[in-house]
């Protein structure tokens, strides 16, 4: 029983005596992070990209690069209706607005929201150019654009007082803010 006591002594002597050695610079044995020390630079480093993200600039529908991308996705939509439909859609468009329409019963039929939405300009535009027919703002009327498999490049270019922007068709006829 005393070698038993004495073999217990010496165990917990060595275990004191290695707890009062310093292992590390802090003076204990723990070695790494604790989970408390990871969560706070979790919590940081997500507070910091929240902010960053939020401070990206969105774009201001009412501005030109708005009404830009607006335009650009009912055009494509429209060509995507003219693939499936087989027949061309004309798109009138002046300073305030845009508008498509079906041709597939032989007369010019204003195209409702469901098959592919029109739309307005937000921003103010001073004029519209479509492949060289320049149309300026204080004139009435539109211009008028063919939707079909034509392979030949279009250029719309819109222009505020401010900037231009051109829009224009690849050879597939998908078309893309320049």
């Amino acid at each position: 029983m005393a070698k038993s006591m004495c073999g217990v002594l010496v165990l917990m002597v060595k275990l004191a005596v290695k707890e009062m050695m310093q292992i590390s610079v802090i003076g204990n044995n723990n070695s790494g992070f604790s989970l408390i020390e990871l969560l706070v630079v979790l919590v940081i480093m997500g507070v910091s990209f929240a902010m960053v993200t939020l401070s990206i600039h969105v774009a201001d529908p009412s501005t030109l690069e708005g009404d830009a991308k607006r335009l650009v996705a009912t055009i494509n939509q429209a060509h995507d209706l003219e693939d499936l439909s087989g027949s061309p859609i004309w798109m009138t468009i002046n300073c305030e607005q845009w508008r498509f329409f079906d041709t597939s019963s032989g007369t010019q039929q204003p195209m409702n929201k469901e098959e592919v939405a029109g739309g307005e300009f937000k921003s103010q535009l001073k004029s519209i150019t479509i492949n060289e027919t320049e149309m300026g703002c204080t004139q009435e009327g539109s211009l008028k654009l063919v939707i079909n498999d034509d392979p030949s490049p279009t250029k719309l270019i819109l222009t505020t007082d401010k900037q231009s922007l051109i829009i224009a068709s690849d050879s597939l006829d998908r078309f893309s803010i320049q």
